[in-house]
């Protein structure tokens, strides 16, 4: 749960979710380029949240409920390990909404603040993160593109 209340705070988000971004038959995370330089080389906008209702391993499009208003929240990731965020629904003003710090935890997990998300995707245009909440009995899926 805190993860949810760290990102109600921090980016003040809706849940919400995409459709097939995500299936359990998903091949290991393999980078063509090193997978710091697909995490830092541009801003993420925030594109869709939301939990896999079904348990089918897919955020379907009825499963996405983020808002307008949320969607397109820029997330920075700099090589030095700090996370900065802009929420573009706040047009007048170019200040961060937060920072945090970022680090890797091994291959296909990432902690982010004073949370831990497991990798389902990152590619040159797409990452997809879900938190890893063992509270939750339904996974909760974030889909960022560039």
């Amino acid at each position: 749960m805190r993860i949810v209340i760290w990102i109600t705070f921090c980016i003040g988000s809706k849940f919400s979710s995409a459709q097939n971004c995500f299936n359990d038959t998903h091949p290991r995370l393999v980078y063509k380029i090193s997978r710091e330089e697909l995490l830092t080389q541009k801003e993420w906008v925030l594109t869709a949240t939301g939990f896999d209702n079904n348990n089918n391993g897919v955020l379907d499009a009825s499963e996405n409920t983020i808002g307008d208003s949320h969607r397109g929240t820029n997330y920075y990731f700099d090589a030095e390990g700090t996370c900065t965020v802009y929420d573009n629904s706040l047009s007048c003003d170019s200040s961060p909404l937060c920072q945090f710090n970022w680090r890797w935890l091994g291959d296909d997990k990432l902690e982010i603040g004073s949370g831990y998300f497991s990798i389902l995707q990152l590619n040159e245009n797409e990452m997809v993160l879900s938190p890893d909440v063992p509270a939750m009995n339904l996974k909760f899926i974030m889909i960022y593109r560039h």
